[in-house]
């Protein structure tokens, strides 16, 4: 575990302001924005650095998912399935970074 000092909930709750944008994003904005993967990208280090702090199969199910919406080969009842796919896998996440940030495990 790497210790972040007291860049550690700053790093936190910008993840967590990142989830909630990225969630409300992808319902309101077009599907072939970057802004999300690289908001991945800084979760997917964020866990690497502190492990057991979130699910990395929820982590990478949402980092697939954001892939994939990215990329739109899918008819439209495939991207539905798959927006709320990772509409629930940012929920979870937006939870778990909230609990990292008020409670510290």
């Amino acid at each position: 575990m790497v210790d972040l000092g007291n860049a550690g909930p700053l790093l936190t709750g910008a993840l967590f302001g990142g989830a909630l944008y990225t969630g409300v994003s992808r319902f309101r904005a077009r599907l072939d924005s970057n802004v999300p993967l690289f908001f991945y990208l800084a979760l997917v280090a964020y866990a690497i650095a502190n492990p057991l702090r979130l699910n990395p199969y929820v982590l990478y199910v949402a980092v697939i998912s954001g892939l994939l919406l990215r990329f739109e080969f899918m008819n439209d009842k495939v991207i539905a399935v798959v927006r709320v796919i990772e509409a629930a896998c940012l929920v979870y996440l937006a939870l778990r970074l909230s609990q990292v940030l008020l409670y510290g495990y």
